[in-house]
């Protein structure tokens, strides 16, 4: 299944039969983060905590 990340762009190929792959069809909605992006939020929302 290819998919593309909401935040760059990056067109990825992921398993068709993965549960990330069955979520994303089941919730048109939802959205898919490339692994950078997913990473690189992560890391801004635990420096956002760390400041309160």
């Amino acid at each position: 299944m290819r998919v593309k990340c909401v935040l760059c762009d990056n067109v990825e190929k992921i398993e068709s039969f993965s549960l990330e792959a069955k979520q994303l069809r089941k919730r048109r909605k939802q959205t898919y983060l490339c692994p950078n992006c997913y990473e690189r939020i992560g890391k801004q929302i635990v420096e956002k905590k760390s400041r309160n």
